[in-house]
């Protein structure tokens, strides 16, 4: 190259922070707390909760997406207390976690998104499924921790 590329600074001020509610959590919240609070940035939380295949049935009645939702929000909430985070706001969707993740970062307009990234089946820093396709597909810069 005759010339180096131009490169805009990085601005990162709407982090958004995929979780999945594993025994990493709060090690991955704790971290994108600490980084968004270093910049001054927003932090948003999000976490998929798994949607039904068609004509899958719940033998027990209610709304069962609400309430696993319910849940799961109730969890992430208990998760912020236990870290003293500071979060923006607290996200609960149905979807598969690639798509629905993805799809927020996108929708949320974030600049950067932070996954978890624990131990798998015992072999340390291995990325799970699920954080190597969100990586893949995301719409802006992602780390893993």
């Amino acid at each position: 190259m005759e010339q180096p590329p131009h490169h805009l600074p990085l601005s990162f001020a709407n982090i958004t922070c995929a979780v999945d509610l594993d025994c990493h959590s709060q090690e991955t919240l704790t971290w994108a707390a600490q980084f968004a609070s270093d910049l001054h940035a927003q932090l948003n939380l999000v976490h998929a909760i798994p949607a039904l295949e068609p004509g899958f049935e719940i033998p027990f009645g209610g709304d069962w997406k609400s309430d696993v939702a319910n849940l799961a929000r109730s969890d992430l909430e208990k998760l912020v207390a236990a870290t003293g985070s500071d979060v923006s706001g607290i996200y609960v969707q149905a979807g598969e976690s690639r798509k629905t993740v993805c799809a927020f970062a996108r929708s949320s307009g974030a600049d950067l998104l932070i996954v978890g990234r624990g131990p798998q089946q015992g072999v340390p820093g291995n990325l799970p499924t699920n954080a190597y396709a969100i990586i893949r597909e995301s719409p802006c810069p992602v780390i893993s921790v």
